[in-house]
């Protein structure tokens, strides 16, 4: 068995020297949130009220206090401004405004998307029907065309023929007067 004088031993076998008694009465203000709490930054103590007793009790009844003053706090709150907290509504508010704006904003953008939508597919369409007029005029050239030839050359054998036919009826003309 160990013997403890002046120091702890722990689990792993170090030796723990005690706490002086200034580190002491540090580390326990500590634990008892606010005796000689800091503040960050400065080395000046919080100021508490000298009626106040840290003790546990002490503690549980400035709790207590607190809990009872936010209750009276937000009774007077919903008393004076209605039953909907300022914040409550300014956040509704906000929320409101942002939703409006975004659906303005979506509108905008489908409208202009959807017009974009629209004249591209009436580009589409225009080009397709150009392209349709020019083809069917295209093809009433062609036929157009044929006929013409077509006649051409009905008029050259029906020419042809008539002057094949002269010149037979002039040889057998010249040959009967013969």
């Amino acid at each position: 068995m160990e013997k403890k004088v002046d120091s702890r031993s722990l689990r792993d076998g170090s030796i723990k020297k005690p706490y002086s008694p200034k580190a002491l009465s540090i580390k326990k203000s500590s634990a008892f949130s606010g005796i000689q709490r800091e503040l960050p930054g400065t080395s000046w103590p919080v100021q508490y009220h000298a009626s106040q007793s840290w003790t546990r009790r002490g503690r549980l009844r400035e709790l207590h206090i607190r809990c009872v003053t936010r209750k009276f706090l937000y009774l007077w709150i919903r008393m004076t401004f209605g039953r909907v907290f300022p914040s409550k509504a300014r956040f509704y508010y906000e929320q409101r405004l942002l939703r409006k704006v975004f659906e303005e904003w979506k509108e905008e953008w489908w409208v202009l998307h959807r017009e974009w939508k629209l004249c591209v597919r009436a580009d589409c369409h225009y080009r397709y029907y150009l392209y349709n007029l020019m083809f069917q005029y295209w093809k009433i050239y062609v036929h157009q065309q044929q006929e013409m030839k077509n006649k051409y050359i009905r008029a050259e054998d029906h020419g042809e023929k008539r002057n094949h036919m002269c010149k037979v009826d002039a040889h057998i003309y010249f040959h009967r007067s013969s």
